[in-house]
């Protein structure tokens, strides 16, 4: 269950990211997500999610496998395809 926790928190984290990039670099983005305040709001959010997220997935792979950890793997496995396919054009 700590690895499905941990993917879920890595692909909040992603999902932040990917957001924060779109809204920071469109043509019509809002004043405030232009500045460096929120660029580096966004970075500690991410500083902070982040680690978690690595740190619940270490701890599940030392537990017994379940069917909730095997979706987390799983999840784990589509997690670059995932910032991949937000990051592109």
């Amino acid at each position: 269950m700590h690895i499905l926790e941990g993917v879920a928190a890595l692909l909040a984290a992603i999902g932040l990211y990917v957001w924060a990039s779109a809204l920071h670099h469109s043509a019509r983005a809002p004043r405030w997500a232009r500045g460096q305040l929120f660029a580096s709001g966004v970075g500690l959010l991410l500083v902070c999610i982040a680690p978690a997220a690595a740190g619940l997935v270490t701890y599940g792979l030392g537990e017994p496998m379940t069917t909730a950890s095997w979706v987390g793997v799983v999840g784990l496995g589509l997690a670059p395809l995932a910032l991949w396919a937000g990051t592109r054009g």
